[in-house]
């Protein structure tokens, strides 16, 4: 399955980042994130931050999550 997420960080007196990443099959992560800043050199930057990408690969060792035993047993209708 693939799934979308979005949230922001904080950085306490320093920059807020807000994130946005899509996990595709469990496999690979892609994000973008941009980093706000709220410091005192706001005023020198006028709030520009900074863009980043993450990449993120997710699986070089088999998936051992276990499933969840059917509702009903083998046979049974």
């Amino acid at each position: 399955s693939s799934a979308f997420y979005f949230g922001a960080f904080h950085r306490w007196g320093d920059a807020i980042v807000p994130t946005f990443l899509y996990e595709h099959k469990r496999m690979l992560a892609i994000g973008l994130s941009y980093d706000v800043n709220i410091s005192p050199l706001r005023s020198h930057t006028r709030f520009r931050g900074g863009a980043e990408l993450s990449i993120q690969w997710i699986g070089s060792f088999t998936d051992k999550r276990r499933r969840l035993p059917n509702a009903k047993p083998k046979g049974v209708e």
